[in-house]
């Protein structure tokens, strides 16, 4: 399989030049992509040159007080056959900044929160931030793209930063959305009922030794 593609992404910044320049922060982002695969069904079903690789987005963050804010991001996405193409809501939260020194910070989120748990998982969600065009399938299945983002319910997130380098500690509850044809995508073509997400339980340490470019970790998840 011979696979071809070029990727055009542009960042475009909005700044706010109201009284709530400094506690309002307004972002976009626009990325197009060209894609052929030869005797393959990715991304079309026909194997020819696509531009089926459209991401629209916009995002906001509003600090309401020094400890409180609301951030928010609505895309627009066309990838093919990989997932509906649409209007989607990819986080919208009410963070509360619970405890904020010099070498730590503790805050919650609650509301649709961001996954922070998987590689990349945080930031695949805006073109430039990510390592490639397309992440690997096998471990990032776009299929399921709304489901592994993030989860409707609450997030804790711990930083701090000491001799050893930097940790983030992520612990959140709640559940995902799954959509008809995101159950398609898992069940196959024929079913025809509802699947839904009770619950989902999930813990991650990251480590980044410092003066390196490693980083360590473990993740757990309970449903």
């Amino acid at each position: 399989m011979k696979l071809s593609s070029l990727f055009i992404c542009l960042g475009l910044l909005f700044q706010s030049n109201s009284l709530f320049a400094e506690s309002l922060k307004l972002n976009g982002f626009v990325a197009q992509g060209i894609i052929q695969a030869y005797d393959s069904n990715f991304v079309t079903d026909e194997g020819g040159v696509s531009l089926e690789l459209t991401e629209l987005g916009i995002n906001s963050s509003y600090r309401i007080n020094p400890s409180f804010r609301v951030a928010g991001q609505a895309v627009y996405l066309d990838g093919g056959n990989r997932y509906p193409d649409g209007f989607r809501v990819d986080y919208l939260f009410l963070e509360w900044q619970i405890f904020n020194k010099a070498n730590w910070q503790v805050k919650a989120q609650i509301g649709r929160n961001k996954n922070y748990h998987w590689l990349y998982s945080s930031t695949r969600d805006v073109p430039h931030t990510r390592p490639s065009i397309i992440l690997p399938q096998s471990l990032y299945f776009d299929a399921f793209r709304d489901v592994a983002l993030g989860v409707d319910g609450l997030m804790l997130i711990a930083q701090t930063d000491n001799k050893l380098g930097e940790w983030d500690i992520n612990l959140s509850y709640g559940n995902s959305r799954i959509s008809s044809e995101q159950t398609k995508n898992l069940l196959g073509a024929s079913a025809t009922g509802k699947l839904k997400h009770d619950s989902d339980k999930q813990f991650s340490v990251y480590w980044r030794p410092k003066l390196t470019n490693f980083q360590f970790g473990f993740f757990i998840t309970g449903c």
